[in-house]
């Protein structure tokens, strides 16, 4: 018989399993997407800037990273372009900080 702590072991590599996994396949559909005219939505534009949602959210706020398209009011979406752009520019300003 398992003991509680083994449980909750077992139970928190399972999710952490699967958020790698769902992370994974955001990735690949964002890469997809990327070379497109598509909207990326909040998973996909996480995996590729590299980020999480409050450094997305808090940039979007100081006006560093682009704000979305509001599609509904419970989902916002970005064009590629305007991701492929903060790519661009972070890549940019990571260079001239070297």
């Amino acid at each position: 018989m398992q003991t509680v702590q083994q449980v909750i072991a077992q139970t928190n590599e399972r999710r952490k399993a699967r958020a790698a996994e769902r992370y994974k396949q955001a990735a690949e559909r964002a890469a997809a997407l990327l070379n497109s005219d598509a909207f990326l939505r909040l998973p996909e534009v996480l995996a590729v800037v590299g980020v999480r949602k409050t450094t997305l959210w808090s940039g979007i706020k100081r006006g560093v990273s682009p704000a979305g398209v509001k599609v509904s009011d419970r989902c916002t979406a970005w064009p590629a372009g305007t991701i492929r752009e903060l790519i661009s520019r972070t890549a940019a300003a990571a260079k001239e900080a070297m």
